[in-house]
């Protein structure tokens, strides 16, 4: 072991900051008599950081932080004592947990464990081919695996019963072998690809050993200390490196280093030329934007082509960088400390395809007053996006801002069609208005928590599960809608009287379950589905003069509006389909 004998707290200081200078004070005195042997270890341990403090702090770690650099300290001068292990080998240590381990030898053994995975929590693993010759790759399934149910789980922690119900095990191939332990929930937990910190004991007591004992790895003692911090990932040097974004495991982190399979690279290290922007490079010499990962298809650097001019400002809290491109048109790129894009103005663009800014998580501006049409997946994980306005956006794609939660003031004016997904889980907006609006495809905003008011004067068509789940829904106005796909408004708990004068037919599940529905005008439909107003209490006044066709269980619960529809029927000649009564009475 060598080290440069140095003042540890002037150069801890200088890399780190003052507070984690005071910290290191105060944790570590004993390692202080030994001129520079803690710096040596903190700079081997963490890429230097003058936050890495305040992420400790505010996680609460400064109890495992100072854990894992007196574990190191031990392994460096050989002052640690050894646990006695007995070995049995890794099949029998993952029996005895419960699970079946696989080893998967190529791409198509990986294939067959993604029917584990919900949609949208696929491990990045399934979309890299060539994962297998980096990894070594392990999937461990619990044997009761197929009566734990995703449904069950709604509000997902990283080691609940679920989440480790499928583990994935991924030892880097090399001299030496770093683990990372994946989630059933990819991407919905934190460090998800670090399950149980990435300790193989929190599953098995003995599994480190045994899989070195087995397979020839050689494991890092670090991972016995548990050590792990929000944000941060331990690349193949060892070192833990703060991160701004995970895809396709290829982390981006601050200080212009990115971490691919573990392995860092360097390359854009010198700042003078290039400045990170979230999963984007903008290299200043060349005028250009470079996605290192090619298998990223975000249109966000389409957008900013034949770059003529670069000016990069330090601002009061943010960088901004203005982009003058050819035509003299200007773009504007704001981005905080870590280098994330918290603002774009663009005003010149009329159109981006799919996948804009998809991953970005923290946009808090967005001016585009020329955009006319958005491909798939507009700022779909976006987290922080309270107030929009895209006043020439005709047309958008499915998962337009999809999960973003906060999004409060939505203006759109002149929107014909919503793409599937439409504003999909939101949770904030209460009042919304798309005067221009024809046509809105599957799950428009499904899932808003506290919308109340929806103003839709020339929609059409909808499709499947149109406002479902909306439950502080109180008022909607669709005075030319004429159909309606399943699922209309399944689910709303609060609305009590609707009218659809132009509707002429709907689909299975038509306000299914809605409880204080009382007043439903529909004067010109002809056919409806399956499950019409099931279990909808409250109905005592509908009109229906032109129904001709009717599907099973309507009106269930309200015998006195079935026979109403009946009579109607009856009157008209025409046909109705009903279930037998003793069906109805099983349900």
């Amino acid at each position: 072991m060598e080290y440069e004998k140095i003042d540890d707290l002037k150069y801890i200081k200088k890399y780190y900051g003052e507070n984690m200078s005071h910290l290191c004070r105060r944790l570590f005195p004993t390692i202080l008599e030994t001129p520079g042997l803690l710096y040596y270890i903190l700079s081997s341990k963490f890429s230097k950081s003058k936050s890495l403090y305040g992420d400790i702090t505010s996680a609460s770690k400064i109890v495992s932080f100072q854990d894992f650099i007196y574990n190191t300290h031990g392994n460096l001068t050989g002052n640690k004592s050894k646990k006695s292990i007995i070995l049995k080998p890794v099949i029998e240590l993952f029996d005895d947990a419960g699970y079946d381990l696989y080893k998967c030898k190529t791409d198509k053994d990986v294939q067959k464990f993604k029917k584990y995975y919900e949609k949208g929590e696929e491990l990045c693993t399934f979309n890299d081919p060539f994962r297998v010759d980096n990894y070594d790759i392990f999937f461990a399934v619990k044997k009761d695996v197929n009566h734990i149910k995703r449904s069950d789980y709604k509000n997902p922690q990283r080691e609940d019963l679920y989440s480790t119900s499928v583990l994935c095990l991924q030892f880097s191939k090399g001299d030496s072998q770093n683990v990372s332990i994946k989630s059933r929930y990819n991407h919905k937990v934190d460090n998800p690809d670090a399950t149980y910190s990435n300790n193989l004991e929190r599953i098995q007591v003995g599994l480190t050993n045994a899989f070195m004992h087995d397979y020839g790895y050689i494991i890092s003692s670090d991972y016995e200390t548990n050590f792990e911090l929000r944000g941060y990932w331990k690349a193949n040097d060892g070192k833990f490196y703060k991160y701004n974004y995970e895809i396709n495991n290829i982390h981006y982190c601050v200080n212009n280093i990115i971490l691919d399979n573990g392995k860092v690279i360097d390359t854009y290290a010198d700042k003078g030329r290039y400045t990170f922007m979230d999963y984007f490079i903008l290299d200043e010499k060349e005028k250009k934007i470079i996605v290192y990962d090619k298998k990223i298809k975000d249109s966000f650097a389409d957008t900013l082509q034949n770059i003529t001019n670069i000016e990069i400002t330090n601002k009061n809290g943010y960088k901004e960088i203005k982009l003058t491109m050819e035509g003299n048109k200007e773009a504007i790129i704001k981005l905080d400390d870590r280098g994330r894009i918290i603002g774009y103005i663009n005003n010149h663009i009329k159109e981006v395809k799919n996948n804009f800014l998809e991953i970005n998580k923290i946009l808090k501006e967005l001016s585009m007053d020329s955009l006319e049409k958005c491909g798939s997946c507009f700022l779909r994980e976006n987290e922080q996006l309270e107030e929009l306005c895209l006043p020439k956006l005709r047309i958008c794609d499915e998962w337009f801002l999809a999960d973003n939660k906060p999004i409060k003031k939505l203006y759109l004016p002149l929107l014909e069609i919503a793409g599937n997904q439409f504003l999909y889980s939101n949770y904030a907006l209460e009042e919304l208005s798309l005067p221009s609006l024809i046509e809105c495809k599957d799950h428009f905003i499904k899932s808003n928590q506290k919308i109340k008011t929806v103003f839709l004067p020339n929609l059409k068509r909808c499709g499947r599960g149109f406002l479902a789940c909306g439950w502080s829904l109180k008022e909607l106005f669709l005075p030319r809608l004429e159909y309606c796909s399943a699922g209309f408004l399944s689910e709303n708990k609060r609305l009590s009287k609707l009218s659809l004068p132009k509707l002429k037919e709907c689909e299975n599940g038509f306000l299914y379950n809605n409880l204080k529905l009382k007043y439903l005008y529909l004067p010109n439909l002809e056919r409806f589905g399956d499950n019409f107003l099931f279990r909808n209490l409250c109905v005592c006044y509908t009109k229906l003069p032109k129904l001709k066709e009717t599907g099973k269980w309507y009106f269930y619960d309200n015998i006195l509006q079935r026979e109403i529809i009946r009579h109607i029927l009856k009157i008209n000649n025409k046909k109705y389909i009903d279930a037998d009564e003793e069906k109805l009475k099983k349900i």
